[in-house]
């Protein structure tokens, strides 16, 4: 009779999973918090950003663009290796020792050669850290050859899904056992959702995307970065963040990139601005030989909730960096916040 109803436990903790494994499921941090909720730009999906994927007929703000394809980046980066983890934990544990939960060896499959494995460790109350481990597809692989390609720790919030913590992202160890990887370098998702607005920092360490084995790859040079992000329950939200691109589009005469710092907010039906500031490239040049002293150009444009221009101006407007055109009663926020 004992046996019996050993078995009929073990069917039903396979079935629904072990209750005390509820804590350690949720150690993962939710895509919400680990991602940029720019509008327009997907905070679940894994799949990297097309080239051209603006609607027929619109033509949206060049800022917006840029802001959209910068979150992406960094959501798909965030994501990759996050969804395996959370596509893990809802399976039932491998292994199970006192205040420690192991999942795996697992395979995806698809896509994706690797093989993984997940710990979770209770450190305190409501307080964890997981480590997600990777291995290359090879027969008798031994537990040494596995290389931690996430990591981090979280403190739980009251609610589901909130909570504040890190999440690092080894890209570099995963290229170990992966050789065909795009991504580069480290990644660190420093994020806290227990107040409102969420907050997110995020910083890049030697991030990029050279693999000359993939073709496919980018081919981004490694960089260092940190960026800034905030989202409200209501919606609304901000991004600070710089990147380098050629502000001149278009003009094949003036091909050198401008760096630009953006600051970015929105409300919640998606409408809000840009402000920054670019420098070096032509912009540089351009200061100088027109005499000003000014060591870079301030630029406003702001977007309504399809993200088309309703106004825009650069200064010094003499320069000509582009063209002033729409209303500044428009723009939400009504007022401009240059990034520090």
């Amino acid at each position: 009779m004992r046996t019996a109803l050993s078995l009929l436990a073990i069917v039903g903790v396979s079935a629904c999973g072990l209750p005390d494994d509820a804590e350690f499921r949720g150690a993962p941090p939710s895509t919400q918090q680990v991602t940029v909720a720019f509008p327009g730009v997907s905070t679940m999906s894994i799949r990297p950003p097309k080239e051209d994927g603006s609607p027929k007929g619109i033509e949206t703000a060049m800022y917006y663009r840029l802001s959209q394809d910068m979150a992406t980046l960094l959501n798909v980066s965030a994501l990759q290796l996050l969804s395996v983890a959370r596509v893990m934990v809802q399976l039932p544990a491998t292994t199970r020792m006192g205040q420690s939960r192991t999942w795996g060896p697992y395979a995806p499959g698809g896509n994706d050669p690797l093989t993984y494995r997940l710990v979770v460790t209770q450190l305190g109350n409501a307080v964890f850290a997981y480590t997600l481990s990777a291995r290359a597809p090879s027969i008798g692989a031994s537990e040494s050859e596995f290389l931690t390609v996430l990591e981090g720790a979280v403190t739980q919030g009251i609610t589901v899904g909130n909570g504040k913590g890190r999440m690092t992202v080894h890209f570099d160890n995963r290229r170990k056992v992966s050789p065909q990887s795009c991504e580069q370098g480290r990644i660190d998702f420093d994020f806290d959702s227990l107040g409102d607005p969420a907050l997110l920092d995020i910083t890049l360490s030697q991030a990029g995307s050279q693999n000359p084995q993939n073709r496919r790859c980018k081919q981004e040079p490694p960089r260092d970065g940190r960026f800034h992000a905030e989202h409200s329950q209501s919606g609304s939200g901000s991004f600070v963040f710089d990147l380098r691109t050629d502000v001149h589009q278009g003009d094949a005469s003036r091909p050198l990139l401008e760096t630009v710092l953006l600051h970015n907010r929105w409300n919640e039906n998606g409408s809000g601005r840009s402000d920054g500031k670019i420098a070096d490239g032509e912009v540089t040049s351009d200061l100088r030989n027109a005499g000003f002293s000014e060591r870079y150009v301030t630029m406003s444009q702001c977007w309504n909730d399809s993200g088309q221009t309703v106004f825009q101006i650069t200064s010094p407007e003499a320069l000509r960096l582009t063209t002033t055109l729409g209303q500044a009663s428009r723009c939400v926020p009504p007022t401009a916040e240059l990034p520090e």
